[in-house]
């Protein structure tokens, strides 16, 4: 027996008892049993993936905008971006892939694998293999190169200018020959013989420094 009268939803226009068949209204749906908006999705029964798109069907869910963007739908079911792969171990417990998840960008209806691990299409915890990192190879070591070192420059003594001998002057000149008619008259007496053996050693050790000086000269031109 009914509780009460039937009444008729809300988006049903019209309905026929005797053929099951009904009118729902026009930009609205009706779902198991349940009258929807143009829009509505379907999160309270878990498929946000899902909703009520009257231009495509009035009596079943419609794929929402947000899939492919933020959902995947796999195996009839909704899952949003970055939802692993699951599975259920015992009564209560679940196991979650560490490498299948959802990626709506690349795979809207199939799991998509992580770039770090390859897979090998078995149930978690073995589904997938981690790709052992490739060793680090050491960038070639810069050698440093030598500038050429100069030799040190010789440097030649300076070559010594003829220095000109100075001119005398009439003074000069006018003395030298007083001088020289001086000796000339000491020249016309008679030689003292301690005089003339004096000079003679005078003029000996004049020679001789002269030479002596005129050898060094030699060597410091030389050097």
């Amino acid at each position: 027996a009914l509780l009460g009268e039937p009444t008729k939803p809300s988006c049903i226009n019209s309905c026929d008892i005797f053929e099951g068949k009904h009118t729902i209204a026009t930009g609205q749906c009706y779902i198991d049993q349940v009258c929807y908006q143009n829009g509505d999705t379907a999160s309270r029964i878990g498929m946000g993936c899902m909703e009520c798109n009257p231009t495509k069907s009035q009596t079943e869910w419609s794929e929402s905008s947000a899939l492919g963007v933020d959902f995947c739908l796999i195996d009839g079911l909704c899952y949003q971006y970055g939802d692993p792969l699951s599975v259920r171990v015992g009564r209560r417990g679940t196991l979650d892939s560490k490498c299948q998840f959802c990626s709506p960008t690349e795979n809207i209806y199939d799991w998509s694998v992580r770039l770090e691990y390859t897979f090998v299409d078995s149930y978690p915890p073995d589904d997938c293999i981690l790709i052992t990192a490739s060793p680090r190879t050491n960038s070639p070591t810069a050698f440093l190169t030598k500038s050429p070192v100069k030799s040190p420059t010789k440097f030649l003594p300076p070559t010594k200018s003829p220095t000109k001998s100075p001119t005398k002057s009439s003074d000069d000149l006018t003395k030298n020959e007083v001088d020289r008619d001086h000796n000339d008259g000491d020249h016309n007496k008679d030689p003292d013989p301690k005089d003339s053996a004096a000079r003679g050693r005078f003029d000996e050790v004049c020679v001789l420094m002269g030479s002596v000086m005129i050898s060094a000269l030699m060597i410091v031109i030389a050097v």
